[in-house]
């Protein structure tokens, strides 16, 4: 069985074949990743796909080489995060309108702790479950990588630039300077936000995860804040225990 994440920006693949434990990362918006996608599907050959989807046209292509190799998808949709509330004491009252992958982030992990899911993808997601397993909501503004891009869109004087982490989190150069607000700046609202709910919740428990939670885990150091915990297959734990399938795919988890 294999774990699919179709992002916006990257798509994920996590599963076991041969006994071994197989991750790939692919961009769907190029011919070369589609072209890749498909093929690593066709040479894994799982009988199951379990898939939580936000982009239509990654969730369409996905469906087609299902068709092709008789392939049999799960999607994570609102019938199943239903049931997984009802059954495992999660309360999410917007669940007609929450994307599953944000779904699979707030179940990723349960617990009896307060937990902040910091979701850094194409946008960065900010989500707070209480100690009841309750959703309480959250907050979403553009990711890390994003930023530069919508700075190019928007302005005449700037571009898009390369994703590099500055020395400091200030600069006289226009590029590091863009980065530091990107990365840095999303560092500092974090350890912001994070420090005002523990005021509420004390044993608040920080998750982060998602594509660029890798440049962060090496920032937020910096800053003088290590109270986090690093999780890249956060989502992947949700999808898998979503369809009841957590078990049989732990081994093909990070843990650390």
């Amino acid at each position: 069985m294999v774990l699919v994440d179709i992002g916006n920006s990257i798509t994920k693949v996590l599963g076991l074949h041969g006994g071994k434990v197989v991750r790939h990362h692919f961009d769907l918006k190029t011919a070369l990743g589609r072209e890749s996608f498909l093929t690593t599907l066709a040479t894994l050959a799982p009988e199951t796909i379990y898939v939580a989807a936000v982009s239509s046209a990654g969730m369409n292509l996905l469906q087609k080489q299902a068709e092709v190799y008789d392939l049999d998808i799960c999607r994570l949709e609102a019938g199943t995060m239903r049931s997984y509330c009802a059954q495992n004491g999660y309360t999410v009252s917007n669940i007609s309108k929450l994307g599953a992958d944000l779904f699979a982030d707030i179940v990723g992990e349960p617990t009896q702790l307060p937990q902040l899911i910091v979701e850094c993808g194409t946008a960065t997601k900010f989500l707070l479950v209480d100690e009841h397993k309750t959703f309480l909501g959250g907050m979403i503004f553009p990711g890390v990588a994003s930023c530069s891009a919508r700075l190019d869109s928007a302005t005449d004087g700037l571009r898009t630039y390369n994703l590099e982490v500055p020395p400091r989190p200030y600069s006289l150069h226009t590029a590091e300077a863009v980065n530091a607000g990107a990365i840095y700046g999303t560092a500092y609202m974090l350890r912001a936000y994070a420090e005002d709910m523990k005021r509420i919740y004390p044993d608040l428990t920080v998750i982060l995860t998602g594509g660029s939670a890798e440049i962060l885990k090496t920032v937020l150091p910096k800053i003088d804040w290590p109270d986090f915990r690093f999780d890249p297959d956060h989502i992947f734990k949700g999808i898998a225990r979503s369809f009841g399938v957590y078990e049989q795919l732990k081994e093909c988890f990070y843990e650390k």
